[in-house]
Formats: C-alpha cells, sequence, structure tokens
C-alpha cells in the first residue's frame, strides 16, 4: 500500500467479520461494488489503477446497512410497491447465482443450479 502522501494514492482496510460488501471508490466518485470473497482481486486492482493513473483509490469493506447509509439510500422506501420487492429479489437472485457459477468450488458452483427466482 502507497503512503497517503505519494503520488499514486491507495487506502484499503482488510474486510472485518460482519463486512459482507467492498467497495470501490477514486477520487470520491464509487467504481465499483462487490463481495469480501473478493477482495484480494479488488485491492489488486485498485493498487494497479492507483499506479497507473493519479487517482486517490480507497477500498472499503462495508456491511449491507452502512453501504446504505453511505450512499444516501432511503432504507425505508425499498419496498413501497410489490413490484420494487420483486424487482429487489430478481436482482438478489441473479446476483448471488453469479457469485456461485464464479465460486471456486465445485459443489458451490453447483448450488447456482438451485437458486431460482
Amino acid at each position: 500500500m502507497s503512503n497517503w502522501n505519494d503520488v499514486n494514492r491507495i487506502v484499503a482496510r482488510d474486510p472485518g467479520p460482519r463486512d459482507t460488501l467492498v467497495v470501490t471508490y477514486a477520487d470520491g466518485r464509487r467504481i465499483d461494488v462487490t463481495t469480501t470473497d473478493r477482495y484480494d482481486d479488488v485491492r489488486s486492482r485498485a493498487s494497479e489503477l492507483a499506479r497507473q493513473t493519479k487517482l486517490a483509490v480507497k477500498v472499503l469493506p462495508m456491511t449491507v446497512i452502512e453501504f446504505a447509509n453511505f450512499e444516501r439510500m432511503d432504507l425505508s422506501t425499498l419496498f413501497e410497491t410489490p413490484e420494487s420487492e420483486a424487482n429487489l429479489r430478481a436482482i438478489v437472485v441473479q446476483t448471488l447465482r453469479e457469485a456461485l457459477v464464479a465460486a471456486s468450488d465445485q459443489s458451490t458452483r453447483e448450488m447456482a443450479r438451485d437458486v431460482t427466482p
């Protein structure tokens, strides 16, 4: 990790036990959100981005609630209609399926078939 005073700056904190997401910001703009199991890859890509550019890059592990608060999401309106709940469910199922398919363990990848909307 570079010293924050260096031209190519990156700040990365290891995920804690409750963290489920890793959010990457470059010069204050969110550029990536993924799960903590991909932390090492995210940190590597963030370091490379900082080396190749003059961007200040931050890799921040977060809980879902922290992410929602950080992004100023109003969770009270999350399920205003049955359609919004169905849309969110479809997004969650698709994200889980993609994560399972990308897993390194064969038995985990096979579980992806059982994830249905």
